[in-house]
């Protein structure tokens, strides 16, 4: 990478590895908007401006369907990398402001958020038709998700 980045994320998409946002170690809080692009065919490192077009922490996006999705606040935002720009594809559901984990299982994309950062924990799956499927926690549950990694065999 030709920029260290702090509290970025990194993800998968058509076959080349990108580190979307962060920020320089002694630059805290001050994330970026950009992302870095491995392409593993060539070797070469690329800047893509604006992927991140909301600034802050990216910990809520994921790329599976085909697509890259940031769940921001209280949007969804499926990012259209031809023309660079991130598109609005759904809200969030009512009972959710702060997407907390995001992962991707089958043909859907699991969500963990709450109200507020430490507010009750409500779960969803979410198609990329929009529709969101509640997700029901048992009772003895008492964690906060804030991660989550999906591996299919």
């Amino acid at each position: 990478m030709t920029q260290e980045r702090d509290r970025c994320h990194g993800v998968v998409l058509d076959g080349k590895f990108s580190v979307i946002s962060g920020h320089a170690i002694e630059s805290p809080g001050r994330s970026g908007k950009s992302a870095q692009v491995f392409d593993p065919i060539s070797g070469v490192w690329s800047k893509v401006e604006n992927m991140w077009s909301s600034g802050g922490s990216p910990q809520s996006c994921l790329a599976a369907l085909g697509h890259l999705y940031f769940f921001h606040n209280e949007y969804v935002i499926r990012y259209n990398g031809n023309e660079n720009v991130g598109e609005v594809v759904a809200s969030l559901p009512e009972n959710m402001d702060v997407a907390t984990c995001v992962t991707a299982w089958r043909d859907k994309i699991f969500v963990s958020g709450s109200t507020s950062r430490w507010g009750e924990q409500v779960c969803y799956m979410f198609h990329n038709s929009g529709e969101w499927i509640p997700v029901e926690r048992p009772h003895d549950f008492e964690g906060f998700v804030q991660s989550a990694i999906t591996v299919e065999l």
